[in-house]
């Protein structure tokens, strides 16, 4: 990575994180400008450091980013499906709650499996019905609280 291609890159992580603080602290005031202005700079900082020393490789492709966009309506139809258990459980029907383990190729150490491993263990921990427990050598160990389809999950978000 060149100097002018680092200084780039920062700034596009600057912005980035900080756009995502906006969002996390969801208002306008300065004092919170500030502070995140000054963090996501850090952080920025840090990202690229780590970049050019090649300590993290990820590369998704775009068909993996693709799938990124089917990811509000997972969590719309997932906090139904943990309603639909809290009423139940309210109503004394128990917690259906289990931890199973799903079929998942993680794929080798190259920079594009660990965008895909990465990519489906943040999609289904952001659904509130599962959570990701363990990825290893051919299953992801997944803990949902209404029973639901994680390998097609992974297939519309086109990770499988």
């Amino acid at each position: 990575m060149t100097a002018g291609s680092a200084v780039r890159f920062w700034l596009a992580q600057w912005a980035l994180l900080f756009g995502c603080w906006l969002l996390f602290v969801s208002k306008l005031d300065p004092a919170e400008s500030v502070v995140g202005l000054v963090m996501a700079a850090l952080a920025a900082v840090i990202v690229t450091g780590v970049c050019r020393a090649g300590l993290a490789h990820f590369r998704p492709s775009t068909r993996m980013l693709r799938g990124v966009w089917h990811l509000p309506g997972l969590v719309l139809s997932d906090t139904f499906k943990v309603f639909a258990v809290l009423f139940g459980a309210l109503a004394g029907k128990g917690m259906p709650g289990r931890v199973r383990a799903v079929e998942f190729d993680p794929g080798g150490p190259d920079a594009h499996s660990a965008a895909r491993r990465t990519l489906a263990v943040a999609a289904l921990t952001t659904s509130p019905n599962s959570i990701v427990i363990e990825v290893d050598q051919e299953t992801l160990l997944v803990h949902e609280l209404a029973p639901a389809d994680v390998s097609g999950t992974l297939r519309t978000l086109e990770l499988q």
